[in-house]
């Protein structure tokens, strides 16, 4: 391996820079580390409830996030590299697509839910009415 340092060749030109700047090490690590500490919650939260669905849709969208900024965090140490630039790019962008998927599919199923307790809170009504009609009908005999 190569010793890479942070500091950026004066000679380089900044047109092979894909950020146009030298991203901070020190923030995209804490956003590297509490990515990952929310994808390590996000398995051990969604194994023993079962949902399948949203804990490994939530997983792959943490997951992306963290290689996403770990990318950030390579591209400190090397902005001319392409592949830190693609692993950043690539990560940050597919990510959120996972999580909008959980939010969209509790969206759906949260208002089918809605319309299917309504038409539940309706028969519940009418049972009553029969109900009330029945206990009467057998008092009077």
């Amino acid at each position: 391996m190569s010793d890479i340092t942070t500091t950026i060749d004066p000679n380089q030109n900044i047109l092979y820079n894909q950020y146009g700047y030298t991203p901070s090490h020190s923030a995209n690590m804490f956003f590297a580390v509490m990515w990952g500490i929310l994808t390590v919650a996000q398995i051990v939260l969604a194994v023993p409830t079962h949902e399948l669905f949203y804990g490994v849709s939530m997983t792959i969208g943490c997951i992306l996030e963290l290689i996403g900024f770990i990318g950030r965090v390579m591209g400190n140490h090397d902005p001319y590299d392409l592949g830190n630039y693609m692993m950043n790019t690539i990560g940050t962008i597919i990510g959120p697509v996972f999580f909008m998927a959980d939010v969209s599919s509790f969206v759906w199923t949260s208002s089918r839910l809605s319309f299917k307790l309504q038409e539940v809170v309706r028969l519940v009504d009418q049972m009553k009415k029969l109900q009330n009609k029945v206990l009467i009908s057998c008092w009077v005999v």
